[in-house]
């Protein structure tokens, strides 16, 4: 099955849409998101979402964090970004990013732009570093022409850079991924690579999901090649990549400080534990490096 990119696009809106629903209850704190939110359907989601939400946007926060705290003024990279605030999250925590590149679809790139113009809140977010913020499209699955516009927006392959991928590398084939992952564990003389993605499609469970998503036009064809945490790492060490550690989220939250646990917890009552414990398993959270200067840096 083709996986059509407008239904790829579509889930940009529901993402950010579930994003503003858990900050409105206090999940974590983004005054940015809301930018993007003037026409979406913002309404409350389930217990379960938002707290599945909470665990991915904090642990990858927490990662890239303790990489810019160790290598000040790295450079950003996000693939199919959508409308994720992380450029504007980081800038409000003074954390010491160098340049952004955020990557997507035309149409995606050119919605965020206006709807940045239009709000007053992610205008003012940047500003004073509006000239390190770099907008990008590209079609991932055309490498040369994803490295080529890359490079015109400003990318230094010498500067230590954090790349992202969240939910991005499952909706291309195997193939594509693979030189996606090639070019990142190639190209850069220093590079952190941090993953989210769905995985454990043969389940019951996984078979629900896969299904569901197929319905809504979105074929996750690359779920095969990254099925489970081994052949995620074996993937990324194939690609060039040093160092490889992937997890699934059930241990990823188990990673967040207690505290900041206990105080999600407490935010909406939560009685299906094992449906969680399920669907966390169901999603894995990776870091790859390669290069002297993200060495010994884990899945914090």
């Amino acid at each position: 099955g083709m996986s059509s990119d407008s239904a790829v696009i579509a889930t940009n809106d529901d993402a950010t849409a579930c994003k503003k629903a858990a900050v409105a209850l206090g999940y974590w704190k983004d005054p940015f998101i809301k930018g993007f939110c003037a026409d979406l359907d913002t309404a409350r989601r389930p217990p379960l979402i938002n707290r599945g939400y909470f665990a991915r946007v904090s642990s990858v926060f927490r990662i890239i964090t303790a990489h810019a705290r160790t290598r000040p003024g790295l450079q950003l990279v996000s693939l199919g970004a959508g409308y994720d605030t992380l450029f504007w999250r980081l800038q409000a925590e003074n954390i010491p990013v160098g340049h952004m590149f955020e990557v997507d679809h035309p149409t995606v790139v050119a919605s965020k732009q206006a709807r940045i113009g239009h709000s007053m809140v992610l205008s003012k977010g940047l500003d004073g570093v509006a000239d390190r913020y770099h907008l990008v499209a590209a079609d991932l699955r055309d490498v040369p022409a994803l490295a080529a516009a890359l490079t015109a927006a400003g990318l230094d392959l010498s500067v230590p850079t954090v790349v992202l991928a969240e939910c991005v590398l499952v909706y291309v084939e195997p193939a594509a991924a693979a030189a996606i992952l090639a070019w990142l564990g190639q190209a850069f003389a220093d590079i952190a690579f941090i993953n989210y993605e769905p995985m454990m499609p043969y389940d019951a469970f996984g078979q629900i999901m896969v299904r569901n998503l197929q319905a809504r036009g979105c074929a996750l064809l690359g779920i095969k090649a990254c099925a489970d945490l081994a052949m995620c790492e074996a993937r990324l060490r194939a690609c060039g990549f040093e160092a490889a550690e992937a997890i699934d989220m059930n241990a990823a939250y188990m990673r967040i400080p207690a505290a900041e646990r206990q105080r999600v917890e407490r935010i909406e009552w939560l009685d299906e534990l094992e449906e969680w414990r399920l669907i966390l398993s169901h999603y894995l959270l990776a870091v790859a490096s390669r290069g002297e200067a993200f060495r010994g840096i884990a899945l914090a």
